[in-house]
């Protein structure tokens, strides 16, 4: 993985905690590397950018399936965000356990505050609704916001939610772009 202090300015800054994505739940290993920003960064790369990752995770995760051009800033966790899913005929099942920490606008380094496109991916509702207004004027900011609308139960076991405060949270009004879908 690279530097982006080496290489100058942050032209990708993808932002949302990664997750282990359990394949034979309920065992917790092996594992699978997941979350917004992971497959954002694959994406970018291909697409000839420079993709950064700031995500809280653990420091004995697996962070081989980036892009090896990936800007890693990984926050320091006790925990990485583990989600297992589980597919039935009826559809899949999700399972959320121990969430990392919630990425705020401190969480930013200033170098962080202008790059060409600033995508928000959370997926455990850890993208704080400061981190939009962070950006200058010049960015593109665009939002995947799939994590805003996911709660859990004391087990674990993912439902739906609506977006607390949507119409009100700077994240919608400041953006670019919504990114949805039906999953």
């Amino acid at each position: 993985m690279s530097d982006s202090s080496s290489t100058g300015s942050v032209d990708v800054l993808l932002i949302g905690n990664v997750t282990r994505d359990l394949v034979e739940p309920p065992n917790l290993t092996p594992y699978r590397l997941g979350g917004t920003v992971t497959f954002a960064a694959a994406v970018a790369a291909r697409l000839g950018r420079r993709p950064t990752v700031i995500t809280y995770a653990s420091s004995d995760t697996d962070f081989s399936a980036l892009p090896p051009e990936t800007d890693l800033h990984l926050l320091p966790s006790a925990e990485t965000t583990t989600f297992a899913n589980i597919y039935t005929p009826h559809g899949r099942v999700q399972y959320c356990f121990t969430p990392a920490p919630r990425i705020v606008a401190a969480d930013l380094t200033p170098a962080m505050r202008n790059p060409r496109i600033a995508l928000m991916g959370p997926i455990a509702d850890e993208v704080a609704p400061d981190v939009a207004a962070f950006f200058s004027d010049d960015t593109l900011v665009a939002a995947v916001p799939q994590g805003w609308m996911r709660r859990w139960d004391s087990k674990g076991r993912v439902r739906s939610k609506p977006w607390d405060n949507a119409a009100e949270d700077p994240t919608e009004t400041r953006c670019a772009r919504l990114v949805a879908g039906r999953y």
